[in-house]
C-alpha cells in the first residue's frame, strides 16, 4: 500500500472530468501550435536563421506544455526541475558543438 495518497489517481469523477478536460485543452494547444509551427515554415523569412529561430520558439512552447501539464513537472519537486533544465543545458550544448564541428573551416583548402 502506498504511504502518500496523493499520487492515487483521483477516485471522485469530479476530479477525473476536471483532468480529461484538461489533457483535451493541452492536446487542442499542442495541435494549434504545431499547425502554427508548420505555417511558419512557408513564411519567407529574410535570413534561414530567423526562420529556423522561429520554428525552434514554437517547438519550445510545445515542448513546455508538455512537460509542464502533461507530464506534471509543474508539481514536481525542485530537483525534477533542476535535472531537466541541466539536461536541457546540455542538448544545447551538444547542439551547439555539432554545429560548431559543421561550420568548422580546419582542412578546407
Amino acid at each position: 500500500m502506498n504511504p502518500n495518497p496523493s499520487t492515487h489517481a483521483p477516485a471522485d469523477p469530479h476530479e477525473i472530468g476536471k483532468n480529461v478536460k484538461t489533457q483535451v485543452r493541452v492536446g487542442i494547444t499542442l495541435v494549434i501550435f504545431t499547425l502554427v509551427a508548420v505555417a511558419i515554415s512557408y513564411v519567407p523569412f529574410h535570413s534561414q536563421r530567423a526562420h529556423i529561430l522561429a520554428v525552434i520558439g514554437v517547438a519550445a512552447l510545445n515542448a513546455l506544455i508538455v512537460a509542464g501539464i502533461s507530464m506534471h513537472l509543474k508539481t514536481e519537486k525542485k530537483i525534477i526541475g533542476q535535472f531537466l533544465v541541466f539536461t536541457i543545458v546540455f542538448v544545447i550544448g551538444l547542439f551547439a558543438l555539432t554545429a560548431l564541428a559543421f561550420f568548422d573551416s580546419t582542412g578546407l583548402h
